[in-house]
This record gives C-alpha cells, structure tokens and sequence, in this order.
C-alpha cells in the first residue's frame, strides 16, 4: 500500500527505452509542413534585388524634389567688353551688385535706408537729379550733413570708386535710378569712366558744399557709350582725344 502523502506518478514507464533518431525525424517531418504563402524567400531572390533597391534608393535621393538642376554661373559683368561683344540688362547687373557689394548694408536692400542714419534712396532728389553728382560721391565718398527728401543726415559715405570698376559702378547707378529714380536714365560704362579720368588724383571724399560748387544743379555726364542695339560713341578724355574702349 503506496504513502498517502507522496503523489501519483502516472504515465510514467521507467523501463522505456527513447529512441533519439525517430524524434529528430519527427520533428524534421514537422519542419516540412509549412502553410501557403509562408515559403522561405531563395538566395537568388535576394541577389536579383538587391542592386535594383540600391539603384532605387539613389535616383529617389537625387530626384525626389524635383531633380538637380546645374547651377547657373554668376554673370560677371566684366567679362562683356566695352564697345559691343554681348548684349548686357544693365538694370538686373546693378541689382545684384548692389546685393554684394554692400550697398544694401546701409541703404537696405529696398532702398529706404536707415532713419536718422543712412539716406533713402527712393525718390531721393540726388538719385533722380544729376547723374554725375551721383558718380562723385560713390565714387569719390561723401562726409558732412546732406539733406534728403526734407531730412537730414550726417554720415559718412567711404568712397566706393576704389572698389569697383567704371562698368560695375555703372550697373549700379542704373539699377538705382531706374528703379528708386522714377525711371531715370541709365548709365554707361563710358560715362562712369569721365568720373574716373577727371578725379583720379582726388583723395578726399566730397561734402554737399564743393557738390554744388563743382556740378551745377542738373549738370548730367556726357551721353557717350551705350546698351544693348545702342550706338556708342568714344568717351572724349580732358585732351579732346578718344578715351581707352576698354572700360573696366
């Protein structure tokens, strides 16, 4: 009679033998048996996609906004030649050199300036006035009190003339005339270069004073040179000769 206390093992034969071979096989046999739709992929599957998923990948990298469109080379204004050799819109060169060579800091990229500080350009009486007024005073600078539209500043202007040449100062007079002038005249290269030629000794920047005492109120430059289908003329010098074609 077994202990009431100790549990019944049941199902239990200490005396079978477990075959491992015929489990293995059983368990190989269930391997076997897969449901539909759940077969392994092949190697030569992955091996067929696997370069068209990379090639995919990158065109999607290159082309998924639109594509990469070269970019344009910006257009040096001093590559076209004084005298013809290329047709040039004076008006959008300016605006981009006004951008870049720091016009804008100052007089701010709409042209309003700076109140109390830097002089608007818009509608300003020497924007829309005499035209080599305007060339002296970027060219050479300006100090002392100026009056603008009915206010008055009194900052400097560092002379712009040794950092440009005649054609981009040129560009820039016609950007700013044509668009904050009312439609004022445009500016040549060749004119731009008489300011050049007549103060290449001057040193000092100009005060509103010596402006007028030098220029009468509504003197303009020479029209010489020209754009586009234009004739140009020859940009007479102080001896009555013809100045140098090439106007950079």
């Amino acid at each position: 009679m077994s202990d009431p206390s100790t549990p019944t093992l049941r199902n239990i034969d200490y005396s079978e033998s477990m075959n491992v071979g015929r489990v293995h096989e059983s368990v190989k046999r269930e391997k076997d048996i897969r449901e539909p739709g759940n077969e392994p992929v092949s190697l030569g599957v992955y091996l067929l996609l696997t370069p068209l998923l990379l090639l995919a990948g990158g065109f999607f990298g290159l082309y998924h906004d639109g594509g990469q469109a070269p970019k344009a080379p910006d257009f040096d204004a001093s590559l076209i030649p004084a005298g013809g050799g290329g047709e040039v819109d004076p008006v959008a060169e300016g605006k981009k050199l006004f951008g870049s060579v720091g016009c804008a800091a100052c007089h701010q990229p709409a042209g309003q300036g700076q109140a109390g500080i830097y002089p608007p350009l818009v509608d300003s009486e020497w924007v829309k006035g005499s035209d080599k007024r305007m060339a002296m005073i970027i060219h050479g600078g300006l100090v002392g009190p100026i009056t603008v539209k009915g206010n008055l500043y009194n900052n400097n202007m560092p002379a712009q003339g040794p950092l440009l040449t005649p054609k981009k100062m040129a560009y820039i007079m016609s950007f700013i005339r044509h668009t904050w002038g009312g439609g004022a005249s445009l500016v040549t290269p060749e004119q731009t270069q008489l300011v050049y030629d007549e103060f290449k000794d001057r040193t000092a920047p100009w005060t509103v004073d010596e402006l007028e005492k030098t220029v009468p109120e509504g003197e303009m430059l020479p029209k010489v040179g020209g754009y586009g289908g234009d004739d140009e003329q020859a940009a007479p010098d102080s001896a009555g000769a013809a100045a140098p074609a090439d106007a950079q």
